[in-house]
């Protein structure tokens, strides 16, 4: 199979949103008391806005033969800034990375990571972040085999009267 990484456009939309809703699905099933329960993570109009912004990318890989999306990344550009307690830096927040199901087992997630670091590298941006919920083993196993440390661990703890 061949594969093209490249920046989403709009014809990509579909295929996009399609595995967008796969990584929504699951994030509702887990968690249903945070997540909602929606038909389509994105409008349209929100996925344009998404292509059209300077603080975004969206990065899809595409197997040639079918001009099908095979997979997506979502990538957020971030700037903090320097006072008493942080330094300045420039960052990016990886949203999303999902691979199709039919496409999994065959790389593509790494293509993927290694395209979108390129990039980043090209805007002078070295450092990626992202948050893998606890759930999700197989996620937090890819992204630690690719080189990703944990920096913290988010706790949470119910205080209702049952």
């Amino acid at each position: 199979m061949k594969w093209q990484v490249r920046e989403a456009k709009i014809t990509d939309y579909s295929g996009a949103v399609a595995l967008m809703q796969e990584v929504y699905l699951l994030h509702y099933r887990q968690r249903p008391d945070l997540h909602k329960k929606v038909d389509k993570p994105l409008t349209k109009t929100e996925f344009k806005e998404i292509l059209a912004a300077e603080q975004q990318i969206l990065l899809v890989v595409i197997a040639v033969p079918f001009n099908e999306v095979a997979a997506i990344c979502q990538l957020d550009l971030k700037d903090t800034f320097e006072n008493e307690n942080l330094v300045n830096r420039r960052y990016a927040y990886l949203n999303d990375l999902c691979v199709a199901k039919k496409y999994r087992r065959q790389g593509l997630g790494k293509l993927l990571y290694q395209a979108a670091a390129a990039k980043l590298k090209e805007l002078e941006i070295l450092e990626l972040e992202l948050t893998v919920w606890s759930f999700n083993q197989s996620a937090a196993d890819f992204y630690q085999e690719l080189g990703f440390k944990p920096r913290y661990t988010l706790l949470e703890h119910k205080l209702d009267n049952k």
